[in-house]
C-alpha cells in the first residue's frame, strides 16, 4: 500500500486464503491456508500480530519510539516496530514456525493418531503411490522440517532448515534431524517401531534445542546493539521472543519445560520493549540455558 501501510484485511484474507487466492493477493490457487494448520489455541493471538502488523504500518513514514509505532533504521536496513519495540513480522513469521510447522510435525504426523495407522495397505501404483499410511503421514512430517531430501548437502534459505543449519556447529543438529529422519522412515519400512520411535524422539528433542537455542543466539546478539542500535537489538529481541514462544510446542512426553515454567519465562519478555535491560536479557538465557 500507500508509503508501506497494509490493510489489517488483507492480512486475514492471506492468512485464511480466501477464495482460494487470498482473496486476490495471491498469483497462484490453492485450497490450502495458514490459519487452519495454526494450532488452534493461537489462532487469535497470530490475528492480533496482525492487526499490530497493520496499525504499525500506517507509520511507516514516522521514527518509532517509546509508545509510537515506526521505522527503526540500521544502516540501509529498516525495520517496522509497534508501539512497544516488537517488530511484528518477526513475530509472526518465526511464531507461525511453531504454531504451524513444528507443531503439525512433532504433535500432529508423529504423534499416536497418525502414526498408530496402517503400515501394510497395498502400493497403490496405478497412481502413483508407493508409500503406506504410515510412511505418508512420516514424509509429511519431514515436509513441515522443509529441507529436501539431500540436506544438509543443500541448506535452505528460510524456516527450520535455515535455522537448523544455524546451530549445527554447536548442536550437530543437521545431522541429528537428517539421520533420524531417515532412520525413522526406514524402519517403518521395515516394521520396526520401536526404531521409528526412537528416531521420533530424537527429532522432537532436537527440534526443540533448535528453537531454544536460536532464542539464546538472538538474545545474547541484542546486548551489544541495546542503547546504541535500537533497529538491530529490538529485531534480534523480535526473534528470540518468537523462537522462546516456540518452546510451547514441544511435546508432553519429551519437553524439557513445563507449560508453568514456559508461561513464566515468556512473562520475563517486557511488554513494552524499550524498558528491557541488559541484565533483563542475562535473566532470560539464564532460564532458557538453565533448561537446555
Amino acid at each position: 500500500g500507500t508509503n508501506g501501510a497494509v490493510s489489517e484485511q488483507t492480512l486475514l484474507e492471506m492468512y485464511a486464503n480466501t477464495g482460494d487466492n487470498g482473496a486476490g493477493n495471491f498469483s497462484f490457487t490453492s485450497t490450502k491456508q495458514l490459519e487452519n494448520k495454526t494450532f488452534t489455541n493461537d489462532v487469535q493471538m497470530f490475528k492480533d500480530w496482525m492487526a499490530d502488523l497493520a496499525v504499525a504500518s500506517d507509520d511507516f513514514a514516522l521514527t518509532a519510539g517509546d509508545g509510537q509505532a515506526g521505522v527503526l533504521t540500521s544502516g540501509t536496513k529498516k525495520y517496522l516496530f509497534d508501539a512497544n519495540g516488537y517488530e511484528p513480522v518477526q513475530l509472526i513469521e518465526k511464531g507461525l514456525m511453531g504454531a504451524i510447522f513444528m507443531n503439525q510435525a512433532v504433535n500432529g504426523y508423529f504423534g499416536d493418531a497418525k502414526m498408530n495407522v496402517d503400515n501394510s495397505d497395498a502400493v497403490d501404483a496405478a497412481n502413483g503411490k508407493y508409500y503406506t499410511t504410515m510412511e505418508h503421514h512420516f514424509d509429511e512430517a519431514f515436509g513441515y522440517f522443509g529441507v529436501a531430501t539431500d540436506f544438509p548437502s543443500s541448506i535452505p534459505n528460510s524456516f527450520w532448515g535455515k535455522y537448523c543449519n544455524s546451530r549445527d556447529a554447536d548442536l550437530s543438529s543437521n545431522s541429528i534431524m537428517m539421520n533420524n529422519f531417515l532412520k525413522g522412515r526406514a524402519a517403518i519400512s521395515n516394521d520396526d517401531m520401536a526404531t521409528r520411535d526412537a528416531a521420533i524422539k530424537e527429532i522432537r528433542l532436537m527440534w526443540e534445542t533448535i528453537s531454544a537455542k536460536q532464542a539464546v543466539y538472538y538474545l545474547n546478539s541484542a546486548k551489544a546493539q541495546l542503547g546504541s542500535d535500537n533497529a538491530k537489538a529490538f529485531h534480534a529481541l523480535s526473534e528470540a521472543y518468537a523462537f522462546a514462544w516456540n518452546l510451547r510446542y514441544a511435546p508432553l512426553e519429551t519437553r524439557r519445560m513445563s507449560q508453568g515454567e514456559h508461561t513464566i519465562l515468556m512473562n520475563m519478555f517486557p511488554s513494552n520493549m524499550w524498558n528491557i535491560t541488559v541484565a533483563d536479557i542475562n535473566a532470560i538465557v539464564a532460564i532458557i540455558d538453565g533448561k537446555f
